[in-house]
């Protein structure tokens, strides 16, 4: 969501929104449980900090706690956004930008209706992923409203792998750019500049599981999608996930027994 500028600089239009999503429906989208896990927070499972930022059932607010969606808790936000009907009823058009294909498509089209049910009216254009990050969600000038079909992965272990470049201001460039809200709140960027710094695992674990859980009470994104590669390995094989690629085998490191 465009945290900058639009309807979503809101903080409880976020939260509408966010409560009303079904974040199930998405999944189901992509295969279900097998190969996804609902996502509740913004760091990766085995990432440190991940359970002491509220683990699987992420943190437990009302917008957060219904995965299939809560149009109360919805309806509840979007009056404390402004809208005394529970309805958005501006005149902005909003502007969504997925990529084509399943399941992100189809996801886009659960996001458009989700938002639509909302009383917004939107613009949906479903283009190549290539031109979706390098034309509109990574470009901060085009200030597309949604971006439904982004994603990160973490290049090692900690949490600031995860969330420095898709949250902290200081990462929002003119292209290439990577934090596609554009959140820029100051004091998740002066947390994030004390947490980049702290040296041992526990102290770092400790401070990016409470910027996680800054993110979602900022619902600066929402968050939908854990991937899980179900892999199978022989009886003799000792295999090794790349957790920065979703668990997929790490041929490197994966040896016979």
């Amino acid at each position: 969501m465009n945290n900058k500028q639009g309807p979503f600089s809101n903080l409880n239009a976020r939260k509408a929104f966010w409560a009303a999503l079904n974040r199930t429906a998405m999944n189901k989208a992509r295969g279900g449980a097998l190969v996804t896990d609902v996502m509740t927070h913004f760091l990766f499972p085995e990432i440190p900090g991940f359970e002491a930022a509220g683990g699987l059932p992420g943190p437990r607010v009302d917008y957060n706690e219904h995965p299939e969606g809560d149009p109360a808790v919805a309806e509840k936000y979007m009056k404390l956004a402004g809208y005394q009907s529970g309805k958005y009823t501006g005149s902005d058009t909003l502007q969504i930008v997925g990529s084509t294909g399943d399941p992100n498509s189809e996801d886009a089209e659960i996001v458009n209706q989700t938002l639509s049910g909302l009383g917004f009216k939107t613009k949906l254009n479903l283009v190549d992923q290539s031109v979706m990050y390098a034309k509109f969600c990574g470009v901060p000038a085009e200030e597309i409203d949604i971006c439904p079909n982004v994603g990160w992965a973490a290049d090692f272990g900690d949490g600031q792998a995860v969330l420095d470049v898709p949250f902290n201001g200081k990462n929002i460039i003119p292209t290439g750019n990577n934090n596609w809200g554009q959140v820029n709140d100051p004091t998740i960027n002066a947390a994030m500049q004390k947490a980049e710094q702290l040296i041992g695992a526990e102290p770092r674990e400790k401070a990016w599981a409470a910027i996680d859980r800054e993110l979602v009470a900022d619902a600066a994104a929402i968050p939908f999608d854990w991937d899980k590669a179900p892999n199978i390995e022989s009886a003799d094989v000792a295999g090794v996930g790349d957790l920065w690629n979703s668990g997929q085998w790490d041929y490197s490191f994966t040896s016979l027994k």
